[in-house]
């Protein structure tokens, strides 16, 4: 009895219950950029889609073929107004999710674009609103500047596999700085 349920257990651990200790799998998304933006504007959307690519180590990748709007797996980014969004006020941009689909709205007369982009990538890859000092703060007043541990926990906990381990991603392995190792 005991070296069956040890065989048992054996197989368990072979089988599906290791996926929870497997490398994480990769996200490939395709980006569609509006025409309408600056080349300067294209640019700091590319940066960053691979400021999060960074972030989240192997796990995400873009690429910038998308042919159209339509094709799966894509991220469409358009170019917009302050006014256009003005229906709320202090909105810079705006995320929509369709199936495995996002389409974005930035405001391309404002100063901190590349910090709107990076926000409204964090909501295309399923991150809500987070508390202050991350980018995935509801407005550009709290928000950082840069993608924190926290906003690649965020993106993980909506996605429904077991492999999106945040803490094992460079932005959550930050905090061992040279100036964090002790020297004997």
């Amino acid at each position: 009895m005991k070296l069956s349920l040890k065989i048992i257990s054996l197989a368990l651990l072979s089988g599906g219950c290791l996926y929870h200790f497997q490398e994480n799998e990769t996200h490939h998304y395709h980006l569609y950029i509006d025409p309408g933006f600056t080349d300067d504007q294209r640019g700091m959307i590319i940066e960053a889609a691979k400021d999060w690519q960074e972030k989240m180590g192997n796990y995400l990748t873009f690429d910038v073929n998308a042919w159209s709007a339509d094709d799966p797996d894509t991220i469409s980014i358009y170019p917009t107004t302050k006014i256009e969004l003005s229906k709320t006020e202090g909105v810079l941009g705006e995320t929509w999710n369709e199936g495995i689909n996002s389409k974005i709205e930035i405001a391309t007369d404002i100063n901190n674009f590349q910090q709107t982009a990076r926000h409204e990538f964090g909501h295309a890859l399923s991150a809500n609103h987070i508390g202050p000092g991350n980018i995935m703060c509801a407005n550009d007043g709290c928000a950082s500047k840069d993608i924190t541990c926290n906003d690649v926990k965020e993106v993980c906990s909506h996605w429904n596999t077991f492999s999106c381990r945040a803490e094992t991603m460079p932005a959550c392995m930050s905090k061992f700085t040279k100036t964090n190792i002790r020297r004997e």
